[in-house]
């Protein structure tokens, strides 16, 4: 995920103040280490949408069978 932050940011912003993709990458293991709460948004969010996806379909088909 973050490689793909780093090139979504470089395109919309200009380059990374930090470096380049190494030290985003970097900082994101940094602050993963530290707790912080943003890192670990962008890292488990997109799991959780998938998770959230995937119990929203099963609760469809389970509705749409008892039907």
């Amino acid at each position: 995920m973050p490689p793909l932050v780093w090139l979504a940011g470089t395109r919309a912003f200009g380059p990374y103040a930090g470096g380049g993709p190494r030290a985003l990458v970097g900082n994101f293991f940094h602050g993963l280490a530290q707790g912080t709460l943003g890192f670990w948004l962008v890292a488990i969010g997109p799991y959780a949408i998938v998770l959230a996806a995937r119990a929203l379909l099963g609760f469809a088909r389970a509705t749409a069978a008892a039907d």
